[in-house]
């Protein structure tokens, strides 16, 4: 379609023209690129793979089942603290990181298990337990605003008591990878008490501003929609005056980019208008967030005992997926 357009365009204008017929080959080449990678999706290796994906996704909803969580905040906040305390990744670790990352689109959320993962692997996964839940879920793409830069400092009045509260600090504030990592490493040679701050510069990436750069779960419930980001432990709001737009208490200024999930084969896009008219209905309050959050977060602590029983009944699964993953 764009080769059409561009020869019935721009043909008399040849900086134009030469431009956009570039970018529709690299799209025709992505596009084509795309489908034959997406014939992974049937090879049987993967299919084994998914079959063993989904046996740990049905047991770990007997988890929310065993505490009866049924809101998606409070489904939420169990798996933020499950994924980060390693109890849904081979090892018991989990690392921010897409470095060994298998890109394969029935099996994203398999990349946690593996022990590694960004947003799209960590969002899936979220996905997957609330579809397998009964709860209605999608994927949604956005911009974050701005790049956060990340200080660290002594400072006895803003002091961070602990290592988890500094990763925290870093998951939530920093959506660069490898600054992640090297402020994660630092933290783990500290010996003395810092403290961590913020500032936001403007990002140049122009791919990102028009796709979206950063991918979120959408979950719908009893006629509410829920815009939660387990990557970065945050949950968002959509804005009255501009329904383009998600916020939080850190920033308002977060863009919704529905065609950037299939472009990147995130998402079907027959999902797409389904996905756009749940977005819009009404939402939870912040503060009734903060109230499951809370509980929910001291329900995980009390309970450390289930989740070590739980990885321990299905680490060999995590170690099946992540060799067959590696193999890839």
């Amino acid at each position: 379609m764009g080769l059409v357009a561009v020869d019935c365009f721009l043909l008399h204008h040849p900086v134009a023209f030469y431009l956009f017929y570039s970018l529709s080959y690299v799209f025709l080449t992505y596009y084509l690129g795309n489908n034959i990678a997406g014939s992974q999706n049937h090879t049987r290796d993967v299919k084994e793979i998914k079959v063993i994906y989904d046996e740990i996704i049905t047991n770990y909803n007997k988890l929310n089942r065993v505490f009866d969580l049924n809101d998606p905040v409070e489904i939420y906040t169990m798996y933020n603290y499950m994924v980060y305390k390693g109890y849904l990744s081979k090892d018991k670790n989990f690392e921010l990181s897409d470095k060994n990352s298998r890109d394969i689109t029935l099996i994203y959320g398999a990349n946690v298990i593996n022990g590694q993962g960004v947003c799209r692997h960590i969002a899936i996964m979220l996905k997957d337990i609330f579809n397998d839940y009964g709860i209605d879920s999608n994927i949604v793409a956005v911009t974050m605003p701005s790049n956060v830069v990340v200080t660290m400092h002594k400072d006895d009045d803003k002091t961070i008591k602990t290592v988890d509260e500094m990763y925290d600090f870093v998951r939530k504030y920093i959506n660069n990878e490898e600054q992640q990592k090297v402020f994660n490493e630092k933290i783990e040679q500290i010996n003395e008490k810092i403290s961590l701050s913020f500032r936001l510069e403007d990002k140049p990436n122009l791919i990102g501003r028009i796709t979206g750069d950063h991918v979120i779960t959408l979950a719908v419930k009893d006629g509410k929609s829920y815009t939660l980001d387990p990557t970065q432990s945050r949950i968002y709001k959509l804005k009255e005056n501009d329904k383009n737009f998600l916020y939080d208490s850190e920033t308002d200024k977060i863009k919704i980019h529905y065609a950037g999930l299939g472009f990147f084969g995130l998402e079907k896009y027959k999902n797409i208008k389904l996905i756009k008219a749940n977005i819009l209905l009404p939402s939870s309050s912040v503060e009734e967030d903060q109230v499951l959050i809370q509980r929910i977060s001291k329900l995980c602590e009390n309970n450390q005992d289930i989740f070590e029983q739980f990885y321990n009944d299905n680490s060999e699964m995590y170690n099946e997926i992540s060799s067959k993953l590696m193999l890839m």
